[in-house]
């Protein structure tokens, strides 16, 4: 599992060969462009209604002593949940709204990666099957960590229970959003079952992928824009490595 978390990280700088082809080039400037937008829009609303909730709730505690450590909690809490809803909600809105791009991408990966041509020339019929595919998946996956990460929240109002809560929340983020760039690659081997199965095989590689990806969102504006290209082209890399070992496949 460690060998796999280590190259599940190592596949981004096996994918960096690719970050400057003509081809990948046109898909991250169009799908960072749309990224950015969604993540500085969500970024704007989410913290400054959080902000205004946030002062409202201390306003509520009148007594010196118990409103100035409700205060400091609330606040250490309440910037683990605004930051884990901006994620969320972003790596869901890229999941739905640019995937077709980055399936595209991710095929051309994989035909690099392969060295062999992947005959897709799907009909309308098959793209519409391939994006209920998705947004299947990903309505099912949303569910699933809203619940962890409810759970993992409620934990964190316990006295030092946020130490462990917050990196515990950090895992399940990094695991279904390596989940969501993985499944680029395996909608073409998989249905949703098998995806899931194939994940549920190659945790460490979901959260590797996916641990990158949030890391590089911390970095101002310029996460925002490259996270969904390069993490797409990393997974797929990981995609094909893991597939051709896979004695499940």
């Amino acid at each position: 599992m460690i060998s796999e978390f280590i190259s599940g990280i190592d596949a981004y700088g096996r994918a960096g060969k690719y970050y400057f082809k003509p081809f990948a080039v046109k898909y991250i400037l169009l799908s960072g462009l749309l990224s950015l937008v969604f993540f500085l829009v969500l970024m704007g609303v989410i913290f400054q209604w959080g902000d205004n909730l946030g002062l409202s709730i201390i306003g509520l505690f009148t007594d010196g002593d118990l409103a100035d450590w409700l205060s400091k909690l609330i606040r250490a809490v309440s910037v683990v949940l605004l930051w884990t809803i901006v994620v969320f909600i972003f790596k869901y809105l890229v999941i739905i709204i640019i995937a077709p791009i980055m399936s595209i991408l991710s095929e051309k990966v994989e035909q690099l990666e392969t060295g062999k041509p992947l005959d897709l020339k799907l009909s309308i019929w098959d793209q519409l099957y391939l994006m209920l595919r998705g947004l299947r998946l990903a309505l099912s996956n949303i569910g699933r960590e809203l619940t962890l990460t409810f759970i993992l929240l409620l934990l964190s109002l316990i006295p030092g229970f946020i130490i462990f809560t917050t990196p515990m929340i950090f895992v399940v983020q990094a695991y279904y959003a390596g989940f969501g760039n993985l499944d680029l690659f395996m909608e073409r081997h998989f249905d949703v079952k098998g995806s899931r199965a194939f994940v549920g095989r190659h945790k460490a590689a979901s959260v590797a992928n996916g641990a990158v990806f949030l890391a590089l969102l911390l970095i101002p504006f310029v996460g925002a824009f490259l996270a969904p290209a390069i993490s797409t082209m990393a997974a797929t890399v990981t995609g094909v490595e893991l597939l051709e070992k896979d004695d499940f496949s």
